[in-house]
């Protein structure tokens, strides 16, 4: 039998009946939707979403909710204690702060949460087995998991207070306070001497709600909670609650809920349900029963791993793929004129040793220089952005299509586009006359052998990636005949000065147009054949036509997403015997945006690090987008974070995922053995190296949100889980000896740029001195020391979420 220890704790969980559950959400009330029996079609915030057998909807207070099937869900409310602790923050409530849904890449949270609802329904099941402190402690366990990892902050209900009139804020702020007090519109307008009128469409504009709706949904809201955990009178209610009378509150009661408050209480719940036993209390038997019989929970896996006979046969082990080291994006030409991306190139040669320089946008009216009779050119600027990449190394690699330079905040939202391209669609050459004119300067100033060796790529102009970029005349017209035929032009007008170059395309944008791959495979004229054949990859899907739910962003619940991708092009080369044909991965990312904070997160050294090892092998070169945070600046990006997808930021500060490249670029060898998230490779015998990471991929926070949507304050929310991956690797049949271990990690104390940002209290605008102190002071950390091997290594790790790192071991002389 339950045993009371103070507060019964049963007067904070509630099991709602479908009256209720139709109810507004209380400030302090976490209200989640079970599916308890088959599947839930419901609309969530104007999205489709499918809940199956043991899934869970947390429904956040200013989203609409419509269930289309009610005969399998059950709803419970979790009340917070006291849920003013926090101050201002919760002065609004709770419930519009949190969201959550298993059902969209579940995550350890999620199974954690299922637990607990499973144990809170047995003990209702069966309260003979427990006490009250079982109760508390799954009570507890919720209260934690959601304010740990499903707290969000609502934008489109809770615009930032600096775009806000002061008026109206103070204004909600009072009423918010005050609303159990009859107040009205004039008394808030008369106490902030403003007249009612303007209080009254300012706070329509402001809010989006009448100031008169607001104020009855949160005395209606109040009252059912005091209907439902009181026996106070329904005079009483009304009056606590700022109803001047009864009558007041039933009429509204009844418009809202279709019945007089007398017959939902009588109907619904027992007005003295807190001190009656709890069979007298809602409780729905057959779904308890059947949420009891879906629940399936996980148990941790072993992160003990013993390797043995790795070094058999390891002169014919494969070698370790640096396609990623191939290839690395510098953006649009002009912008490698300045003198802060000249410097990152030089940084980044410096660290990791790129060995191509991708760019684009080269012959833009404002790096070509043309004569008054269309016939002549000068290069003059062009030489300047090649001699930038030959001086520090890198081998231009050249792209030579219609390509906008643009900033994006999601795939359909783009804050800037430049028009960039005239300059052929104004003369009489013709495109053929003008590469050629190219391809003898550049013979001619750097030397037909050093040229041969530079890669061009004739860009596909997708319509899907083109929109809202104004092209010249023959980019406008991007059909794939068109495309084939202008590919053949170039193709033989630079083959024909430089026979050893590659020339290759099309840059297909395999999220947007994969259905065009086989079309455009099946129109290639045969005789000018790519030397390559290139896509970009990014991991969007935007064909939900098999999917049951929409979300708010496009980046795919799959974390195997371009490994996918690569594979399925792969197949279709095959298909059309183009398998001879090397296949390159010119640009990839998680996505194109550059208003996205993940993006400078420690999320994405994981990510990369990920891909790289998996992605890498399946091409020739895997080329990353990109190397600066330059390119997407704009207007709205003073702070020195803004999202980009740079590895450096404009102020050239290295992020993690920098140190990601940095990591790999030391991780080299025979690839010896690779499980789960630990790989190693050997330089013979006497040199081993380790790469650890523990990526956690999304959570429906961030699939609920746009790209753009989650606050760098709340990128840690937006994982499936923070689980730690600790474990402890044996290595057998080492040479016995004297070793000197390097350990290097990447974590939220070191390497995380992000982290130190919101440590400093994301300030704005940092001056000089503190832009070269986290230049020179944000780095990965490092761990030397020596140990003696008798037959085998032991080495211990302990990597928090989205961390990694690099055990490098030689063997002492």
């Amino acid at each position: 039998m339950i045993m009371t220890i103070g507060v019964d704790p049963w007067s904070k969980i509630r099991f709602l009946s479908k009256v209720e559950s139709e109810s507004p959400i209380q400030k302090d009330e976490f209200r989640f939707l079970l599916a308890t029996e088959a599947s839930i079609y419901v609309v969530y915030d104007d999205k489709n979403i499918e809940l199956k057998q043991g899934d869970f909807l947390l429904i956040n207070a200013h989203k609409s909710l419509l269930v289309k099937n009610h005969d399998s869900d059950m709803f419970i409310s979790i009340y917070l204690d006291d849920f003013e602790f926090n101050g201002e923050y919760f002065e609004n409530g709770i419930s519009s702060r949190v969201e959550g849904c298993s059902a969209i890449n579940k995550s350890t949270e999620d199974e954690q949460l299922i637990e607990c609802f499973y144990n809170i329904i047995d003990i209702r099941l069966h309260p003979e087995k427990y006490i009250s402190a079982d109760l508390l402690q799954s009570y507890n366990q919720i209260i934690a998991l959601l304010f740990h990892h499903y707290l969000v902050r609502d934008k489109e209900q809770a615009p930032q207070q600096n775009n806000v009139p002061k008026n109206a804020i103070e204004a909600k702020r009072y009423i918010d306070r005050h609303y159990q007090k009859p107040i009205t519109l004039d008394y808030v307008a008369s106490h902030f001497y403003i007249s009612s009128p303007y209080l009254s469409r300012l706070f329509k504009n402001v809010y989006h709600i009448s100031f008169h709706q607001y104020i009855t949904n949160l005395r209606l809201s109040s009252a059912l909670r005091e209907m439902m955990n009181t026996g106070n009178t329904l005079t009483d209610i009304a009056l606590n609650n700022g109803f001047p009378n009864v009558g007041a509150f039933t009429k509204v009661f009844k418009k809202v809920y279709s019945q007089t408050p007398g017959a939902f209480r009588k109907n619904g719940r027992s007005a003295n349900n807190v001190s009656q036993p709890i069979e007298d209390s809602y409780h729905p038997q057959k779904e308890m029963n059947q949420f009891i019989n879906s629940i399936e929970l996980q148990h941790e896996k072993t992160q003990k791993m013993v390797f043995t006979n790795i070094f058999q046969n390891i002169k014919n082990q494969p070698e370790l793929s640096q396609s990623w080291r191939q290839i690395i994006n510098l953006g649009p030409a002009k912008g490698i004129l300045t003198h802060s991306l000249e410097q990152q190139i030089e940084q980044s040669q410096s660290d990791i040793n790129f060995i191509y320089g991708r760019l684009f946008a080269l012959f833009t009216d404002e790096m070509l220089m043309v004569a008054n009779n269309g016939q002549n050119f000068s290069f003059a600027k062009i030489d300047d952005v090649l001699e930038v990449l030959i001086q520090n190394g890198l081998i231009p690699f050249i792209e030579l299509g219609a390509k906008p330079l643009t900033v994006n905040v999601t795939a359909s939202h783009r804050l800037k586009t430049e028009d960039l391209y005239h300059f052929i669609s104004n003369q009489e050459l013709s495109i053929q006359e003008f590469y050629q004119k190219f391809i003898r300067h550049c013979i001619s100033k750097w030397g037909v052998k050093r040229v041969s060796k530079w890669y061009f790529e004739v860009w596909y102009p997708s319509p899907s990636v083109m929109q809202n970029a104004k092209l010249n005349a023959e980019g406008n017209r991007p059909y794939i005949s068109q495309f084939v035929k202008n590919f053949a032009s170039v193709y033989r007008a630079i083959k024909a000065l430089l026979p050893e170059a590659q020339v290759g395309g099309c840059g297909l944008s395999a999220d947007l147009d994969y259905n065009n791959l086989d079309l455009i495979l099946e129109s290639w004229d045969k005789e000018t054949l790519p030397d390559f054949f290139s896509v970009y990859l990014y991991a969007q899907e935007f064909d939900n036509s098999n999917v049951t739910i929409d979300v708010k962003n496009n980046i795919s619940s799959n974390p195997d997403q371009l490994l996918k991708m690569i594979r399925d092009i792969k197949t279709k080369l095959l298909r059309h015997d183009l398998r001879h044909i090397p296949l390159l991965v010119t640009e990839w990312n998680i996505s194109v945006s550059d208003r996205n904070f993940v993006n400078d997160s420690l999320f994405k050294a994981a990510y990369i690090i990920k891909n790289v090892l998996t992605c890498g092998p399946e091409v020739k070169m895997f080329g990353y987008w990109q190397l600066s945070d330059n390119s997407g600046t704009y207007s709205d990006s003073n702070e020195i974070l803004h999202g980009g997808t740079g590895i450096l930021t404009k102020d050239s500060i290295k992020k993690p995922a920098y140190y990601a490249f940095k990591m790999l670029s030391n991780f080299t060898g025979n690839l010896l053995r690779s499980r789960e998230d630990v790989t190693i490779c050997s330089h013979g015998y006497e040199r081993l190296n380790v790469l650890i990471y523990n990526y956690k991929h999304f959570n429906s926070i961030y699939y609920l949100n746009t790209e753009n949507g989650i606050d760098p304050e709340n990128v840690n929310s937006i994982f499936e889980n923070t689980a730690p991956y600790n474990g402890e690797i044996e290595i057998e049949g080492i040479i016995p000896g004297r070793y000197l271990i390097k350990k290097w990690e990447i974590n939220p104390r070191y390497g995380d740029i992000l982290n130190r940002w919101l440590r400093w209290g994301r300030i704005s605008e940092l001056g000089g001195e503190d832009i070269r102190y986290l230049q020179a002071n944000n780095a990965p950390s490092l761990d030397i020391h020596f140990v003696d091997i008798t037959d085998r290594l032991k080495l211990s790790f302990n990597l928090e979420a989205n961390s990694s790192c690099l055990f490098e071991i030689y063997r002492a002389s």
